[in-house]
């Protein structure tokens, strides 16, 4: 019993083997395949945003957009309005500020010698209250309105100061559709305690809102600009971003060096930044002052201009064609036939050759000849066949 049990276990374990071998040899092959925050100081007291980093995590194939603005304010005034506009409706949370020094050490790495939130309301008038929630130490409301004078008065009664400088940019969202999320500090929050802002939306195309609000006071004019491009697809279009002052472009980075680099958190203050895709192409660049730059403000998916150009992307290197995905499953299940077939095939010889008697004795069967018993038994050298 204990030989046809470790029998059993060993054939068990060959058919295994076969199995992930031959998987293996197929999986191995290689397959072809603001926010310029638009920041408005509330008269008499002072604000500033001194400048301003974001990141854009975009996967097209998946019409998804994660967008980190890291604010860099000084001043005093809790009530003045921060408003970012994003295409649809986002989900709002904070992430620690270290991502955007792992995206740093990803792309120069050092030398070797050294939400609560509240359910959606209308209100008179247009503006509609999709949300009003607290993150970190910022409040937000996410509005939709038709109307700049129904927004100025929802803000003011509201206690997020909008001065009338910032109508000019925040129209031209309103006019296109946007959601307008508007942003101010808690009441006593410490400007050296804020965390980064990701929006988290639905979108087609890439975008990062840079409109400058018209103003003669630098204090609303955010025009410094640190952005990480991080898409599924290699940018292709924008002259913008290929003449002008990118540090890098299109630096393939892998899911799993963004997973093992990034930070993450379990705190549930906070989100973490999610890579879908295999890999990405990483666009670092930096400017002084965007806000002379039409291109570089029309191609990142700002409307309002003629020279509006949404930021092209090629996808020839990442899209998998429909055959080669089922490539692997199917491959799968025909290995896993072939494989059971041989093994069966083989326990049945098996079974086979333990059911035939020790010795057999061959006769010629005469038609109409009945034969009680062709089994011969062994017998000693010397024992005599009657």
């Amino acid at each position: 019993m204990k030989k046809l049990l470790n029998k059993k276990y060993f054939s068990i374990f060959v058919f295994l083997y076969v199995v992930t071998l031959l998987i293996g040899i197929f999986i191995a092959t290689p397959s072809q395949a603001c926010a310029c925050g638009m920041l408005i100081p509330q008269g008499g007291k002072d604000i500033a945003m001194e400048g301003e980093k974001g990141i854009v995590v975009f996967d097209g194939l998946k019409n998804n957009e994660q967008m980190v603005i890291d604010f860099q304010l000084n001043g005093t005034s809790n009530n003045s309005a921060l408003i970012v506009p994003t295409p649809v409706k986002p989900d709002i949370s904070q992430v620690k500020k270290e991502v955007f020094t792992d995206l740093q050490d990803i792309l120069f790495p050092p030398s070797d010698n050294t939400r609560d939130g509240a359910a959606p309301t209308t209100i008179s008038n247009s503006v509609e209250v999709l949300e009003r929630k607290t993150v970190g130490n910022f409040e937000i409301a996410v509005l939709k309105t038709n109307s700049y004078t129904d927004l100025y008065d929802w803000t003011k009664e509201n206690g997020f100061y909008l001065q009338a400088e910032a109508e000019s940019p925040v129209r031209t969202y309103i006019d296109n559709g946007f959601i307008l999320n508007v942003i101010k500090l808690k009441k006593g929050a410490d400007i050296s305690n804020i965390n980064p802002l990701k929006f988290t939306f639905e979108t087609k195309t890439i975008f990062y809102p840079l409109m400058e609000v018209k103003d003669e006071r630098d204090s609303l004019k955010d025009k410094s600009l640190d952005l990480y491009l991080i898409t599924d697809g290699m940018i292709t279009t924008s002259s913008a971003i290929s003449n002008n002052y990118p540090l890098i472009k299109n630096q393939v980075i892998s899911k799993t060096t963004l997973d093992q680099k990034i930070t993450k958190t379990n705190d549930p203050d906070f989100s973490n930044l999610d890579f879908i895709s295999n890999k990405y192409y990483v666009t670092y660049l930096t400017t002084t002052d965007y806000s002379a730059d039409a291109s570089l403000v029309s191609s990142l998916g700002n409307p309002g201009s003629n020279e509006y150009a949404p930021l092209g992307l090629d996808y020839s290197q990442t899209k998998t064609p429909i055959l080669l995905m089922w490539a692997f499953p199917i491959i799968f299940v025909v290995i896993f036939i072939i494989a059971a077939f041989i093994f069966f095939i083989w326990r049945s010889k098996q079974i086979v050759q333990k059911s035939k008697p020790l010795i057999t004795n061959e006769l010629a069967i005469i038609p109409g000849a009945t034969i009680k018993d062709t089994t011969v038994y062994p017998t000693k050298p010397n024992d005599k066949i009657i």
